[in-house]
């Protein structure tokens, strides 16, 4: 297990210098501020809307399933959170594309029915999961 941390580890590290060689070399001062901005916003939305939304979900969860068994609890706020951050990512691109755009290749796509499409398959999953963690418990308990 140590090695394959520090395995992981100093490929992880590596590739962070090769993209920040890869930046600092090819890009100008004015996109580098637009990476760094980009950035900084990723961060305030994770710490700012991600994590929040999280713990609000894991609380529902808690709250609401209490006829679950904690393992298919578990599976639930998965799910949720899975579903969540698809939509935090497609969202803009439908917005976008129902705003409309001059240029048809920038949003080519059917966004909105691929995302109907892959949160279906999300919710199927997550519901196997939660009737398979029922099982799974069931059995050690009886």
């Amino acid at each position: 297990m140590r090695a394959a941390r520090i395995t992981l580890s100093s490929l992880g590290i590596h590739l962070v210098a090769v993209g920040a060689w890869t930046a600092l070399t090819s890009l100008g001062a004015a996109q580098l501020v637009g990476v760094a901005v980009w950035l900084a916003a990723a961060v305030v939305a994770h710490d700012g809307v991600v994590g929040p939304a999280t713990a609000v979900i894991s609380g529902l969860v808690d709250r609401g399933g209490r006829r679950l068994r904690a393992g298919a609890r578990a599976v639930v706020r998965v799910g949720l959170t899975v579903a969540a951050l698809l939509c935090l990512v497609a969202v803009p691109a439908i917005v976008a594309q129902w705003l409309g755009n001059p240029n048809p290749t920038v949003l080519p796509g059917p966004y909105a029915a691929r995302l109907g499409r892959v949160l279906a398959l999300v919710a199927l999953a997550t519901v196997a999961g939660v009737v398979i963690a029922q099982r799974r418990s069931r059995d050690r308990t009886a």
